[in-house]
């Protein structure tokens, strides 16, 4: 090597030797290599521009990092969307604060633009391609469910209408136009986090502490069982400060 080339000044002592293939018997070997007289160390695992790379490269360590990061953050998830006791908190309030449909609601409209512009589009290629029976019988294609849509589509015209009042979300019987920013949307984002708190009946009250393992009592001071948002917005609507 011509570090003087390169204009290279390489650590031994930080640098490591790490072995590629997928013969097992070979994996214990270890190999003398010297670099600048100094003896180079073996890692079975190393990592490269941030990826962790092993043996076989199976990515099997990378992946184990990845899944101990997010386990706070899905841990975290659970506790705000209630998975481990009763629903807290729906899903049908976040397209209606976030002013975006449902999801389920928005991957349909995307299947029926594309269904659209190949049926308006005689040259595009998918035209020419044969119907084939898929090869797994759980693969089903997007296109497939388009006269599915439609169909209940013509049922219920406004789907995401009706699904908001069928749902039985905390305070659903706000009157809430879903097509159209909250009111309160232009308020500084403090004031807009508490009020949407005391909408979803999300916050910092005793009953929600209690369930996330934060308090041991769910009570309320005055002696109600439960320290709901909805109880703690009726106690303090008149009078004092509500924190939420």
């Amino acid at each position: 090597m011509d570090d003087k080339m390169w204009r290279l000044k390489p650590n031994p002592l930080k640098t490591a030797l790490s072995l590629f293939h997928i013969n097992n018997r070979a994996a214990n070997v270890k190999l003398t290599v010297r670099f600048f007289g100094h003896r180079i160390k073996l890692d079975k695992v190393s990592v490269y521009l941030g990826v962790t790379l092993d043996r076989t490269l199976t990515y099997k360590h990378r992946l184990e990092k990845i899944a101990s990061k997010l386990k706070t953050r899905t841990t975290l998830i659970s506790k705000l969307t209630g998975t481990t006791w009763e629903p807290i908190l729906r899903s049908s309030w976040l397209p209606v604060l976030a002013n975006t449909g449902p999801p389920h609601m928005r991957r349909q409209n995307i299947v029926l633009r594309i269904a659209d512009k190949i049926k308006n589009k005689a040259e595009l290629p998918i035209h020419e391609d044969e119907v084939v029976t898929p090869r797994l019988k759980s693969r089903h294609s997007s296109l497939a469910s388009v006269r599915l849509i439609k169909n209940h589509r013509c049922l219920q015209p406004d789907p995401w209408k009706e699904e908001w009042k069928s749902d039985i979300s905390t305070n659903v019987f706000l009157e809430v136009n879903v097509y159209s920013k909250p009111p309160g949307s232009d308020l500084p984002r403090r004031l807009w986090t508490r009020l949407n708190r005391i909408r979803t009946g999300q916050g910092r009250c005793n009953y929600l502490l209690h369930k996330w393992k934060i308090k041991a009592d769910p009570k309320c001071d005055c002696g109600a069982k439960k320290q709901t948002m909805e109880h703690k917005y009726e106690k303090r609507k008149f009078h004092g400060t509500l924190v939420v």
